[in-house]
């Protein structure tokens, strides 16, 4: 059986001056090297930068796959597309479709040729990686869930994300849990191989590492909780040490800090990638050695 040579990157944050030296150097190298496949693990670009991303990434002259991430849901109060429902369900697959990219949300990738299959998700977060130490430690300070507001400032998600009315992050959590379980399930059938791909982390271990916590004599800070609150979920993270025996790797991004490290069988990676700095994961193989390439300022 073939061995693929795969390539996976996160974060791009397409449109952004910050981002845009390092992004294009990385597209410049896949397109003098292209892999067998590309992954991609979310937040290509807010609004219009998000079609420009996927007509920068056609031009690499690879099969793509992705998932969408956070800033790929931000709607304006008078965005013409509605709500991030509808741009993450409609509108974004159909500009997948249009460049012939796999989007994993909407099902797995089955690869006969490569005895592959890999499954995708956004990923949401339900407060359940946090919420329970949160009240503990600070029982006052529980109305920052709902509000998502730090000790300064308030997440952008609050801002711009809008589900539509009676949707919330809880009930969008386990939408999109019970759907990757299903579509988890299906791709173990059709392949040995399964590569599981999710924008914010799959788990806590994918999440934000201990050395982003501040010293406290008495433990964790207020915010380090509140970001963990708004990264994951239990249900997936279950999903995932259940099936962990099952899965060749799982890939991560959203925080911008490089993991990694193995559950059972699966080998764990968060590709890192910051605004600045853009990583890019090369592997030959799923068992092989991970290089990684990284472009942006000097």
């Amino acid at each position: 059986m073939a061995k693929p040579k795969l390539a996976i990157t996160a974060d791009l944050h397409w449109g952004l001056p910050k981002c845009q030296p390092g992004n294009l150097a990385l597209i410049h190298a896949l397109r003098e090297n292209p892999p067998d496949l590309l992954l991609v693990g979310g937040d290509q670009g807010a609004d219009t930068h998000f079609t420009e991303c996927l007509d920068a990434l056609a031009t690499i002259g690879c099969p793509i796959g992705l998932v969408a991430g956070n800033h790929d849901m931000w709607v304006r109060a008078e965005d013409s597309r509605g709500d991030s429902w509808r741009v993450f369900n409609q509108l974004l697959p159909e500009e997948c479709r249009k460049r012939g990219f796999h989007n994993l949300d909407q099902g797995p990738w089955i690869l006969p040729q490569f005895d592959l299959a890999i499954v995708g998700t956004m990923n949401w977060y339900d407060h359940s990686w946090a919420a329970e130490e949160l009240a503990n430690r600070f029982p006052k300070d529980t109305w920052r869930l709902e509000q998502m507001c730090f000790t300064r400032g308030r997440h952008n998600d609050r801002v711009y994300v809008r589900w539509p009315d009676g949707m919330t992050n809880h009930t969008v959590t386990s939408l999109l849990a019970t759907q990757l379980a299903n579509h988890l399930q299906f791709a173990m059938e059709k392949a040995s191989q399964v590569v599981l791909m999710t924008h914010h982390p799959a788990l806590p271990e994918l999440g934000f590492p201990p050395s982003a916590r501040e010293p406290e004599p008495d433990g964790t800070p207020m915010d380090h909780l509140l970001w963990e609150a708004f990264s994951g979920n239990s249900m997936v993270e279950s999903l995932i040490r259940l099936h962990a025996d099952r899965l060749s790797l799982v890939i991560s991004g959203h925080t911008h800090r490089w993991r990694c490290g193995t559950l059972g069988k699966a080998r764990l990676v968060n590709v890192g990638s910051d605004y600045p700095v853009k990583n890019l994961i090369r592997l030959d193989g799923l068992e092989g050695e991970m290089e990684v390439e990284q472009f942006g300022p000097e």
